[in-house]
Formats: C-alpha cells, structure tokens, sequence
C-alpha cells in the first residue's frame, strides 16, 4: 500500500559529554522521493508539487531564522530510470549539503521529476556519505509516498546506520491513512502524525524541524556487569538541578539493540533508574550541539522462588497470595515485596528475604548478572480447626531449640483455616468456658505438604 509519509532523522556523532564543545551550526538534508507515484494528485495539486512546494518554503523559513548558521541538500531517488527498468540504484545526491540559497534550491528540483519506483533503503544507506563533510548538528528530512519497492530492507538499515553512530528519531506523518499503514516504520520508532490537508503537512513538518532544533538529543546506556549495554525495559526518572523537580519519565527501550534516542530540552539533570534497589546517576549537562550519551551501570539478574512436594518435585504454593520481603544484607529496611509465585529482577549483589509464609522462612541469597537465582522452599498444607466450644489458643512449631509460637487464634475461635508449612505443629489451648489455667490442653499435629489436616475438639 502506498503512503505519504515524511521520516525525520537525526544523524549526529557519539562523543562523550565532557568533550563537547557548543556549535550551532545546523546541516538539513532533505531525501526527496521522485517515483512515479509523486505524480497522484492529493488535494489540488500533485504530491510532487505539494513536496516540492512545501521543501522551498520551509528551507526559506528557516533560512531567515537561522541564515549563515543553516546548510541545505537534496537526494532524490525515483527520477532517473522509468519503472520498467526496475532500477534500485537511482538515488543521487543533486544537491550537496552547503550554503545553498533558495534560488539554487528551487532551481535544482525544477530540473528533476518523478519517473521511477522507490529504492527507499538504498537511498537512506547513502546518506551517511552525504554528511561526511559536515560539522554542527545534522537533520535528515525523508519525503516519500510509499514503501519500499526493493528488496532492501530499511529497518536493516537503520541499524546499520545506528551502529556506525548514527542516530536516529523518526517523525512519520501520514495522508489521511489508516494507522496501520505505518506499520512497515514501526522498527525506527518515533511520532506518528495523520494529516487530512495540505496545511497540516506543512504545519507538521515545521513543527518536527523546530523541535529537532531546538531539543538535544540524548542515549541512556543501561550497562550490565561486563560494560555492555543490553539492560533495559526500566523506568526511569529525570530530575533537573536547577528546581530539582522531576521533569520526565521514560520507559527505557533498545531498538535492534541500541537504546532509543531521547528527545529532552537543554539543561542538567540526574537519572534514577527505577531497578530494584534504584540506580541514580551524577548529575550532568545536556549539550544542545551535540548528541549525548549517558552511561549507567545497572546491571540485574532475576529471583525465582520454587515450592516442591515431599518428591522434590515442583508444585504450586497452597498459598497463592504469600508474599515476601527483600533487603540488602546487613540492612534493616526493606526494598520491596513480591508474591512467591512471581519471577522479579533485582540489581546484581547480596540479599536477605523474608518469605511470609507461617513459619516464615529466612533466606541469604547472591543475584547474579542475568541469571535465575532459586529459592526452594517445602510446599505447605492446611490445618482446620473446628470446636463445639469457643477456645483461646496458639499454634507453635517444633524446632531443634523448642516451640516456637507462630499464630494466635482470634479470642474464642470456633473455626479456623490457617496454612502453614510442612513440619511438627502443636496446638496449645484452652476453652474459653474454662477459668482455670490448669485445664489448658496440647494437641499434636503434622503437616505434610498440600495435604489438609483437621483437628476436631
């Protein structure tokens, strides 16, 4: 299916923070589709004339804006070869990036008009020569009306683009299209704008070039233990010097295993990422001329706690809503709690847990970089207590130092379902008739796992 959509890219060095230096120097270059389909009427005219149209007046605006400090190129695909010839090398760079004025603009696409089919990837892959010259903050602008027609595969692209430092965020705008028409651009990411006129194309692609100039860009690295950075899918938390107000919040994402390029206004901030304990990290400045990355070690490991049987063999918790508490060893508070039956990451390093089950259970454990760490613990069973007379009692464990109490019973209890794990129980009690501590009675009993034992007084 074919769409209209403009694509824009930022295509901007990795260099660490403190080596940035401020330029403002901006270098635009617009990746212009010159197939046959731009000649279809939208509106009142061609989309090849609305593209072209709309280039030249957003290239004079922001040349008055920015005047000396802004460069101007064009790529075409599409305009040299007729369909037939199915030519998936007709891309040509016919304007390179430089002070170009209007006037050479308009005269430059005044010669070309569209002919061909769209060897979309193709084309995106040669820009990154396009822009070997150039020094400041570079824009790609892409113009198309369809997909690719090739067999390029331009989310392959991407990341090729991405991994030779190039980076990237898309602002898709779409004719009047059903949404899932864009399905084909979901591997880059971005914005999707769905335009019904002219105006609103216009308006739009304005207002994706004043925020490409006006935000900077940053990467988070989330880093596992070795230095790589394959963490993610973690909120995370930025927070300004300046108010020390919380200013944004992102879900951390890797798209084709780089992390997705943030768009953020200027100024100093300090991460926390929301990892089990959370990780903060120093504060740093965002430089506008540049596209920043931040580096966190956050690396993490998971949390698995297994119930088995009397056989050793795994079985679901009597106890389904049975919780625990976790804590940094050699620490009194408490990080987080997490139902037993539910896999949970931590940051890597040694923790103590509480499973609340009754007895609770007591565990030191190590999370490890990417690994499963396992918790076994017996399956539990039930007791239930039915009485014709009211009584107060306790329940106690046999331990290898003696009873232990882990559970009272309400005043003058009749019924009672507790779950409790597998060992030796005794039942302390007395009837609530009775006045003298003297006829306090004992009833011995054993748990065994997911089994009910009943105790009838």
């Amino acid at each position: 299916m074919k769409i209209f959509v403009i694509i824009l890219l930022l295509i901007l060095s990795q260099i660490p923070l403190n080596a940035q230096e401020e330029i403002e120097h901006t270098n635009i270059l617009f990746v212009l589709d010159a197939s046959f389909s731009m000649r279809k009427s939208w509106e009142t005219k061609s989309k090849w004339t609305i593209a072209k149209e709309t280039l030249i007046d957003v290239a004079d605006s922001l040349k008055a804006r920015l005047k000396d400090n802004v460069s101007f190129g064009i790529r075409a695909y599409g305009h040299q070869s007729m369909p037939v010839k199915n030519d998936c090398l007709d891309s040509e760079l016919i304007l390179p990036i430089g002070n170009n004025d209007i006037e050479t603009i308009k005269n430059t696409l005044m010669a070309i008009s569209p002919k061909g089919i769209t060897p979309l990837a193709y084309s995106l892959e040669e820009t990154k020569a396009d822009f070997t010259n150039t020094k400041g903050k570079n824009i790609l602008i892409l113009i198309t009306d369809g997909a690719e027609s090739c067999e390029g595969d331009p989310c392959y692209i991407m990341k090729i683009l991405m991994n030779n430092n190039v980076i990237l965020k898309p602002f898709i705008i779409g004719l009047n299209i059903p949404i899932e028409s864009l399905q084909a651009y979901e591997c880059i990411g971005g914005e999707v704008y769905n335009q019904v006129s002219q105006k609103d194309f216009k308006k739009n692609l304005q207002k994706s070039i004043d925020r490409a100039l006006t935000f900077t860009t940053l990467q988070v690295n989330l880093l596992d233990s070795k230095g790589n950075a394959k963490q993610t899918n973690k909120a995370m938390f930025f927070y300004t010097k300046k108010e020390n107000k919380l200013k944004y919040t992102f879900y951390h994402k890797l798209n084709n295993g780089i992390a997705d390029t943030l768009y953020l206004e200027p100024s100093k901030y300090k991460i926390e990422v929301q990892t089990i304990p959370k990780v903060t990290s120093e504060y740093f400045s965002l430089n506008a001329a540049k596209h920043n990355i931040v580096n966190i070690i956050a690396p993490t490991g998971i949390l698995r706690i297994k119930t088995i049987d009397e056989n050793n063999k795994e079985t679901l918790p009597a106890n389904k809503s049975a919780k625990y508490l976790i804590k940094k060893q050699d620490e009194t508070h408490y990080l987080h709690q997490e139902y037993i039956t539910s896999k949970q990451e931590y940051l890597i390093g040694k923790y103590s847990i509480d499973i609340l089950t009754l007895p609770i259970i007591q565990k030191d454990i190590i999370i490890k970089d990417y690994e499963v760490t396992e918790i076994t613990i017996p399956a539990s069973g039930s007791l239930n207590i039915s009485t014709k007379m009211p009584i107060y009692g306790a329940i106690f464990i046999k331990t290898e130092s003696g009873l232990k109490n882990i559970y009272s019973l309400k005043p003058k209890t009749t019924q009672a379902h507790i779950v409790l794990n597998h060992g030796k129980y005794e039942l302390v009690f007395r009837y609530s008739k009775d006045k003298k501590m003297i006829k306090t009675k004992t009833y011995k009993f054993v748990i065994e796992a997911n089994k009910n034992t009943k105790i009838s007084l």
